[in-house]
């Protein structure tokens, strides 16, 4: 048996073999031609983004400034997160804050903390920006933009006491977070300095390197430049820094824009654009010559410009003598223009050579650059899904889709807000929120604290902070493309018990606390002057009406529950109908 055989026999089939020889995985074969060359290297976290961060971040805003497609991606993600106003919905958890936190008395501190904190938030005062130039909704606007581009925000915890409110938030641009005077990143036992943040053993941040004005601007100071650090903490645990990003590895100290993987394609796609357009302006050139043996007069003549009149300037007599000047001073020209080299640019890019007249040139068009419409909308199918978006809103054509089909896309984009919503926005708001609650609780500026909760050093006990900082955000509505079918399936969930009014006004974008008060207040009014009120508002006058006249409630409810039972009814019937 000869060897070949004999290595044959070790093995129970050519796959064998060839797991043995080139690898168990094709994904990790290093000879075929397909795999040969790809040879990534296998880097920490931090060793395969920070070297090339300040790159992606300059060119994640070039196209935030100068691509369409992602200006429009960030719109989206604007009015898909957050919409026209960050609502904060507060719901102190009584379970922590102690037994004199009854229901009725939690309710009157989260309907008084909204109310403050709407002022603080929200209000044209902007008290909530260090320089009284944004409010809350703007700056979480400005941080999904960041977080989409860059892929982290950050900003500073100020404290400005002698104002209404003194706890402030500093937006910083994230080229600013460095280390101090370009030192390279360090490690030790205790401590450790990468990027501008210090860690300690366990990375835990416990600071923050800032410069004081941005890298491309210190000629504007003193030209040196400066760092403040900041304590990412004070020792009682107020944060003073926040720092927002997605931890996509272990041990990884900043972020990546989502918009990093589409840069290359978002590149090329804008020079195929460039190109085209060249194309067809160089197409609507155009430039007549005439070639012929006949005389110049007889092809004026030809072309309808008639013939030269005795003694003019067109006299053949008058003209003899300049002919052969002309052909003169044409050969000389000539000779010059060789030398020369004179060419023309269309737009700084297409060149085209200038002859002398009566010199022939020819021109060899390329095939046309021109590609199916099918060739855009790939491209663009692909960078939406990077972005998570779907390919019909984020590039607003919507001549093909179904019905179906846009529901689909609507709902996909809508999951990708939700995450972006977790991630961004909410960690934001709810540490603004947790440091001016505790501002507000040791000023006393909450009226409807119970007795045991305006001593000094309250909030600090225990989990009091948290149980008070609890607390939800409702931010934009969900797009809709048939409301009155979106209507009835939030019915048939509410009369399943599968959701609350809370959870479909959110869906809305609206406050169901505030919705209900309001629709009291309507009810109301619609009694005092007579009115005919709306069937919700007409429920709430009957019930109203009911409970002053006893022995109703129960009719009053068996006809609810008849109404509703009809209705549910008419759901399933209508929609067997539109199968």
């Amino acid at each position: 048996m000869g060897i070949w055989a004999s290595i044959k026999g070790a093995f129970r089939s050519p796959d064998d073999i060839s797991a043995a020889v080139y690898g168990a995985y094709e994904g990790a074969d290093v000879h075929g031609q397909e795999l040969r060359d790809w040879l990534p290297s296998l880097g920490s976290a931090n060793d395969d983004m920070l070297p090339e961060k300040e790159l992606l971040d300059a060119r994640g805003r070039s196209v935030q400034r100068n691509d369409p497609v992602v200006a429009s991606s960030l719109e989206l993600v604007k009015t898909g997160v957050v919409g026209t106003r960050m609502v904060l919905s507060s719901k102190p958890d009584a379970a922590l804050l102690g037994d004199d936190f009854t229901e009725e008395v939690t309710n009157k501190v989260a309907s008084e903390i909204e109310s403050l904190w709407h002022v603080y938030a929200e209000s044209t005062s902007k008290h909530i920006d260090a320089s009284r130039q944004r409010t809350l909704t703007d700056m979480v606007r400005m941080a999904c933009v960041n977080f989409m581009i860059e892929g982290e925000f950050l900003a500073t915890v100020e404290w400005r006491p002698g104002q209404k409110f003194g706890t402030k938030i500093q937006p910083v641009d994230i080229a600013r977070l460095s280390n101090p005077d370009g030192q390279m990143d360090s490690r030790t036992s205790t401590k450790q300095m990468i990027a501008g943040i210090e860690y300690d053993a366990d990375m835990v941040p416990m600071a923050y390197h800032i410069q004081t004005q941005h890298p491309s601007e210190f000629y504007l100071g003193s030209g040196e430049r400066k760092w403040k650090r900041v304590p990412a903490r004070k020792p009682w645990g107020r944060p003073m820094v926040i720092h927002i990003r997605e931890h996509l590895r272990a041990e990884q100290s900043r972020g990546v824009g989502r918009v990093v993987s589409v840069l290359k394609t978002l590149r090329c796609l804008k020079k195929f654009d460039e190109t085209k357009l060249r194309n067809a302006t160089i197409k609507s050139l155009f430039v007549a010559t005439t070639e012929s043996n006949e005389s110049p007069f007889t092809i004026y003549q030809q072309l309808g410009m008639g013939g030269p009149s005795a003694g003019s300037a067109m006299d053949p007599k008058a003209v003899g003598k300049g002919i052969v000047d002309v052909a003169t001073a044409h050969l000389n020209a000539s000779r010059a223009y060789e030398k020369s080299g004179n060419v023309a640019k269309v737009n700084d890019g297409p060149r085209v050579v200038h002859l002398m007249p009566g010199t022939k040139f020819n021109m060899h068009s390329p095939s046309d650059a021109e590609l199916s419409p099918e060739f855009d909308k790939s491209w663009m199918r692909k960078i939406a899904a990077a972005l998570g978006m779907s390919y019909e809103e984020l590039s607003k054509d919507m001549d093909k889709a179904s019905f179906a089909a846009m529901k689909a896309a609507m709902s996909m984009t809508y999951q990708t807000m939700k995450l972006l919503k977790s991630i961004v926005a909410d960690p934001l708001a709810t540490t603004v929120f947790t440091v001016w609650l505790e501002e507000v609780v040791e000023r006393g500026l909450l009226k409807s604290l119970p007795p045991s909760a305006r001593r000094s050093g309250w909030i600090y006990e225990g989990n009091n902070l948290d149980g008070l900082a609890n607390c939800s955000w409702l931010g934009a509505s969900r797009s809709s493309v048939n409301e009155y079918q979106d209507m009835q399936a939030a019915k048939m969930r509410l009369e399943l018990g599968l959701s609350t009014i809370e959870d479909e006004a959110a869906l809305l974008g609206k406050d169901y606390s505030e919705l209900i008060q309001q629709q009291a207040r309507e009810a109301k009014e619609y009694q005092k002057y007579g009115m005919v009120p709306p069937p919700h508002a007409n429920r709430l006058v009957s019930q109203s009406t009911a409970a002053q006249a006893p022995g109703t409630d129960q009719a009053q409810a068996s006809a609810d529950v008849q109404e509703r039972l009809a209705a549910v009814e008419q759901f399933v019937e209508d929609a067997q109908n539109d199968q």
